[in-house]
Formats: structure tokens, sequence, C-alpha cells
């Protein structure tokens, strides 16, 4: 290892550190673009799973190449050779590996919504019984969707009765075991407790609504 580049060293590390091979929960490519284009903030809680997600992370560096986007111009005091490379390396990882131990990850939540009838986006739902209740915290939502939902590329919001998106997320779904499950992040941290609606949709289509508590 010590005679591979900055480059190649970032990239031995960054493909062994956390792998996940199967690629659980991983982003569309589609918001891979925009973390390697930088424009999501860092609030976005796709940021936290590059953390934990090895091939997300190669993907996001390819990605930045391919759009000239480099961590640092080459010669530039942040741009280190040698020996001092490797030391802010080790410091990086070290803090990497330590931020992954001490940083809270999203809670596990999941939404069945397979027993409830579909309703359009125009008809809120708020002052319907609950179908799903989430915790006020940053949440890693596996929805089951409605019978005969479509697999691919999903937008899901927390709603006001007035239509106002309070949070929002991305996430891919598919077929297994015969039920559409649909992955993505929300926070919810700054939310009131209180009704809302869910809405989800696949990307293009119509949006579906659907009761929840937030607790």
């Amino acid at each position: 290892m010590l005679d591979l580049s900055d480059e190649a060293l970032l990239d031995y590390l960054f493909e062994h550190l956390e792998p996940n091979p199967d690629r659980d929960e991983c982003p569309p490519r589609t918001v891979l673009m925009e973390l390697a284009q930088r424009t999501r903030p860092l609030s976005d809680p796709w940021w936290d799973h590059l953390r934990t997600c090895s091939p997300c992370r190669i993907d996001v560096r390819k990605l930045g190449r391919a759009l000239g986007i480099q961590a640092a111009p080459a010669g530039s005091v942040w741009a280190p050779r040698g020996w001092a490379a490797a030391v802010v390396l080790v410091v990086a990882v070290g803090l990497w590996m330590w931020m992954g131990t001490h940083v809270p990850g999203p809670v596990a939540v999941t939404g069945d919504l397979r027993p409830h009838a579909l309703t359009r986006g125009d008809q809120p739902l708020s002052l319907a019984p609950p179908v799903v209740e989430w915790p006020r915290q940053r949440v890693r939502v596996t929805v089951l969707l409605p019978t005969a939902s479509e697999p691919g590329s999903y937008e899901i919001a927390l709603r006001t009765s007035d239509g106002r998106s309070l949070a929002t997320g991305i996430g891919d779904a598919n077929v297994r075991d015969f039920v559409t499950r649909l992955s993505a992040d929300l926070d919810l941290r700054t939310v009131p407790s209180g009704l809302y609606d869910l809405a989800v949709r696949r990307t293009g289509e119509e949006w579906q609504l659907f009761p929840i508590r937030i607790e």
C-alpha cells in the first residue's frame, strides 16, 4: 500500500471500509450524482448512507472525477504527498470510523400500506385514522406498498393537511416475496407530533396519500 498514489490509496480504503456487496438501501443514480456535485446539504440523510456504504462512496468518487470535481487542486497545500499524505489519510480514516461508532444512525421503522386503499393527492387524509406511526427522529423507513405497486424510483413526503411538505426522501422500491418494498430516509426530528399525510409516488406519477401519526 505504501507504493500506491494518494488517489489509489483513498480508493483502496474507501472500497474496503464498510462493504455493502448487496447494495442494500442504496440511493438511485440521480442522488449519487447530486452527492458528487455537492448540491445536497450536509443535513441530507444520504450523506449518512455514504458513511456506511463503500460501493456508494466509490460511485460518488468516480462520478466526481467524471465531472471534473476534485478534492483539491494538484500541488496545493491541501494535496500533500508521501508520508504527509499517509498521515492525513490515517487521521481521516480514524475520524471516519469514530463517527461511524459515535454518531447515532437513523432508526429503522416500517409501514404496511397493503391493506389500505389508495387515495389521490388532492384528497388530504389528516383527519382519518392513522395507518402508520413513526417517531420524531431520523428514520430509515421500509414501506410495504399497496398490492400491484410497480417497482422503481419513488418519492416520499410528510405533508400537512394544506399540502406543505415537512420532510422528503427518495428511494427505490423492489419486489421481494411478491411484496413491493420501498426504502428511504426521512428526517422527522423537527416535525411536531400530530397527524399528517404520508405522500408516496412513483417518479413521474400521481401522489397517493395515507394518514400517519408522528409521535
